[in-house]
């Protein structure tokens, strides 16, 4: 009797204390740690504490029991707190029968207890068995039972941790689409709706961030903001969705590499300081909270918000158990900020300490995870710091190790970009130009999943513009280790990755249609649905189809590289073509001459990136004040082709009954706007020190299209004419009346069609390029400085259809041999993505054209007119043309201008030659 009675008592007790604590739980803030809470985990642990002398404990005081305990873990951290939970949560559900009421409650408190475990321990069993508990209670939950918006709230909670934990794109997505659908399974007046909407919002942009899609995500904020204005003003978790928003849009500015505005980072911060978390949720708040500061910190130097920012991570810390993983943690975050201040301090004290906090963080942080990789870089980058400033070698090879193998994490590629340029630059700095060159090599190998199909033009053109110089650095460092070969295949991989892309597509698939028709045909229909859709989901879901089409692809015989970027020998020009890649590298500039026999290594000791870089910015502003751009010509003569055509044994001008010898030019970064085939000693004494008096300069984007242009099969007979488009009067520019007296002259040539006036307009010039082998345009262009790919040639209907680089080259001329524009800065790129080479003479050359003729720069539209006769008087053959004799041709008319102005030029240096 005393001992029912005493049981009794105690059932009683452990009801009062469950109760008891939820209501003390509950009155609680989020980011309360007053009395109350420690009341509250006072009160928790007794009650736990009389459950286990109990053993028999009733349902619904364990389910209870297990939901207090979850949250006291909350404050703990402790991991005794977090098993209890779990298995009251498990006995609980256990002793209900599936059809009695109350089940459910047992259910969601056993799938939010698994779900904390898995995203504590990062346990993805512990989560599937979560998903696999929630995802049938939803689906047979009534539409009218009370409790199954909690149960979907449940499995919003994990699907969360599902996305957070996943590097799988697929399950990502699937999981993006589930949150939105459960979404829609809760009642329009269930008060949570509007927020978990605005959830589901934030993880979808979350992940257009991972995956570079920049216009994903500035097209979602206005649907995120009109969330967020719905959501109760002043409530504790409208300040949690108000910083997750603002981390997402300041994660922009860190993509695009640039400075956030000081008045954001100053907002953010403040916010932060006054939001009303929960432990867990203020410490990953403050992590956010580092990168982004850390990231400003790195472009600016601001050292008063460096100190701001180490300020709020030591609070954090001094706030936590000296014990617990998240102690550990938030230091590593803190261990980063100290690095940096280490930067600008130069204080060694500060470095140590910041290696140490991140050794401890590395000590609890589970191998495989997105915060693996981070933590091994961010230690990697401490000990990269540690070798640079001793000499350390345990430093060095520690720092080495860890920036490698960060890198096998590519959930966020640029990220891992900058680990390999660490890693590449530490061993430059070492001397170990084998460390470099494959450092260096595996960043090259990510460069390409910038531009991933499922991105839009300009997302992809964003995301590759702040890694322009890395393929030069690559390449230096492979030129270094003595590898010229595998510098030059480096280079192809590295640059002009958009182009590569379209033209290994055509290629490859060509291949494919003969062979494997139906999958061809699939992949056509791909490609077309990306080029019709805008909508980011739909074109993301059209990616992932392409790359699960291609993975299957590669498993068919004959098809292991099918898109693979070609090996050397796949690479080497034709017989009797000499292709010069001059690399521009801080680490160092070499000509790589590559024949048919192979590659050889020039070193170029008087040119610098620096030299490049200044001149190239100043060229354009030069030709266009009218001033002389000799003294570059002569600098270009004696750092660059000077050395290069005398070491290939061009040394003079040919004899007059010699054919005249071939160098194809392919300069690359920002050398690309500058007129190598020009170059020239200033030293009136010294006749034949120029290019144009020892060779026929032709352009080369890449030894890739250069082959692709090379294996060009001859037009049919019936497509061998011309189609002229004259441009003489466009709406709102200035006239052209050379163009119409290039329109005359061609007519009495060949055979023409033309286009001009109201005719010549987007859709009618990309029908009749399909008729014509050859075409000419004779119009106004511009150059897009920020966008190359809306870089446009002025058809009459250019205000509403502009006719872009991007249209151009999705154009497929199969017979197209050659493109002359007489236009403005047809063959000038983008110093923003200077190794794409994406200008309007490069989008042609990709839609089919063998030769295309274009400029560099502004041209005089007289002499314009004039260099078109000389051109084509060159290369006409009675009533047809010979475009093989292009690049003679231009050659020619350029040498009979610079006998005119022979003290300026400006006038005749613009003109250029793309093709075999």
């Amino acid at each position: 009797m005393w001992r029912v009675t005493r049981r009794k008592a105690l059932t009683k007790k452990l009801r009062s204390l469950t109760t008891r604590a939820t209501e003390l739980f509950g009155a609680t803030l989020p980011s309360d740690a007053s009395d109350d809470v420690g009341l509250a985990i006072a009160l928790t642990r007794r009650a736990e504490m009389i459950s286990k002398r109990l053993g028999d404990v009733d349902p619904d005081t364990r389910i209870e029991l297990s939901t207090i305990l979850l949250v006291a873990f909350d404050y703990t951290r402790d991991d005794d707190d977090l098993a209890s939970a779990v298995a009251h949560a498990r006995t609980a559900l256990s002793a209900i029968p599936l059809e009695q009421d109350g089940r459910l409650v047992a259910v969601v408190a056993l799938g939010r207890a698994l779900v904390t475990v898995a995203d504590v321990y990062y346990d993805d069993n512990t989560l599937d068995e979560a998903l696999d508990l929630l995802r049938p209670a939803v689906a047979s939950a009534a539409p009218d039972d009370p409790y199954r918006a909690t149960v979907i709230i449940a499995l919003l909670q994990a699907l969360v941790t599902r996305r957070a934990h996943s590097n799988d794109d697929t399950v990502i997505v699937d999981t993006i689409m589930e949150t939105k659908r459960l979404v829609e399974l809760l009642p329009e007046d269930f008060s949570p709706r509007d927020m978990l909407a605005l959830s589901a919002l934030l993880g979808e942009r979350a992940h257009f961030m991972n995956r570079g899609d920049l216009d994903g995500m500035r097209a979602s904020q206005p649907a995120i903001e009109d969330q967020l204005d719905r959501l109760e003003p002043g409530a504790p978790y409208t300040d949690r969705y108000r910083l997750a928003s603002m981390e997402q849009s300041l994660m922009l500015w860190l993509l695009r590499r640039e400075p956030a505005p000081a008045e954001d980072i100053a907002e953010y911060v403040e916010l932060f300081r006054h939001a009303r978390l929960t432990s867990p949720e203020r410490l990953s708040h403050l992590e956010s909270l580092s990168t982004h500061v850390l990231a400003q910190v790195d472009l600016t130097n601001d050292i008063e918000l460096l100190d701001h920012c180490i300020d709020l991570l030591t609070d954090g810390m001094r706030a936590l158990p000296e014990s617990t993983a998240e102690y550990r943690s938030l230091g590593g975050y803190l261990g980063n900020a100290l690095a940096y201040r280490f930067d600008i301090t130069g204080d060694a004290a500060v470095l140590e300490r910041a290696i140490t906090l991140q050794r401890q963080r590395m000590l609890v942080i589970r191998p495989g995870t997105t915060k693996d990789a981070l933590a091994r870089s961010d230690l990697g980058s401490a000990l990269r710091r540690h070798y640079l400033l001793t000499g350390d070698e345990r430093s060095y090879d520690e720092a080495m190790t860890l920036l490698r193998t960060a890198l096998t994490d590519t959930r966020f590629v640029a990220g891992r970009l900058n680990d390999a340029r660490k890693a590449g630059e530490l061993a430059a700095a070492a001397g170990r130009w084998n460390d470099a060159a494959d450092a260096f090599a595996e960043g090259v190998g990510l460069l390409p999943a910038l531009a991933w199909l499922g991105l839009d033009r300009a997302d992809q053109e964003q995301n590759l513009a702040p890694w322009s110089e890395f393929v030069n650095q690559a390449a230096a460092a492979h030129a270094r280790a003595g590898k010229a070969a595998r510098a030059v295949e480096i280079l192809e991989h590295g640059r002009a990755v958009l182009t590569h892309h379209t033209l290994d597509i055509r290629s490859d698939t060509a291949r494919l249609r003969a062979a494997l028709p139906d999958l061809a045909a699939r992949l056509d229909r791909i490609q077309l649905d990306l080029t019709q859709t805008s909508e980011h989901a739909r074109r993301h879901a059209l990616a992932r189809d392409w790359d699960t089409l291609v993975a299957d692809i590669r498993t068919r015989a004959g098809f292991t590289d099918f898109l693979r970027a070609p090996r050397q020998a796949a690479l080497r020009p034709a017989d009797g073509q000499t292709v010069v890649m001059i690399n521009v590298a801080v680490l160092g500039c070499d000509a790589f001459v590559v024949t048919s026999a192979g590659v050889q290594l020039i070193p170029l000791p008087e040119l610098t990136a620096q030299d490049v870089a200044t001149r190239a910015a100043a060229f354009h502003y030069v030709v266009a004040k009218r001033d002389s751009i000799a003294e570059t010509l002569d600098w270009m003569w004696r750092t660059i082709t000077a050395p290069v055509l005398d070491a290939l044994g061009h040394t003079g001008r040919p004899a007059e009954d010699a054919a005249w010898p071939r160098v194809h030019w392919c300069p690359t970064g920002m050398l690309g706007f500058l007129p190598l085939h020009a170059a020239a000693a200033q030293d009136p004494a010294a006749p034949g020190d120029a290019v144009l008096d020892r060779v026929v300069s032709s352009y080369a984007i890449s030894l890739r299209t250069l082959g692709a242009a090379t294996r060009h099969r001859d037009p049919p007979a019936e497509l061998r004419s011309l189609l002229v488009v004259s441009m003489p009067h466009t709406p709102s520019l200035t006239p052209l009346p050379g163009a119409t007296r290039e329109k005359d002259k061609l007519a009495a040539l060949v055979h023409t069609a033309v286009l001009d006036g109201d005719r010549a307009v987007h859709s009618e010039v990309s029908t009749a390029l399909r008729k014509h082998a050859w075409a000419h345009f004779a119009c106004h262009a511009e150059h897009h400085p920020r966008n190359p790919s809306r870089s446009t040639l002025f058809l009459h209907d250019h205000q509403t259809t502009p006719f872009t680089v991007l249209d151009i080259s999705r154009l497929r001329l199969e017979h197209a041999q050659l493109a002359y524009l007489s236009a403005c800065e047809t063959a000038r790129g983008s110093a923003h993505l200077p190794n794409e080479a994406l200008h309007l003479g490069g989008a042609l050359q990709l839609a089919g054209y063998q030769h295309v003729i274009a400029t560099l720069w502004r041209i005089h539209d007289k002499l314009a007119a004039t260099v078109a006769e000389q051109v084509y008087d060159h290369f006409h053959d009675g009533p047809t043309l010979e475009p093989t004799r292009a690049a003679r041709a231009v050659h020619h008319a350029v040498l009979a201008l610079r006998h005119r102005f022979p003290d300026d030029p400006a006038l005749w240096a613009s003109y250029v030659h793309f093709g075999p």
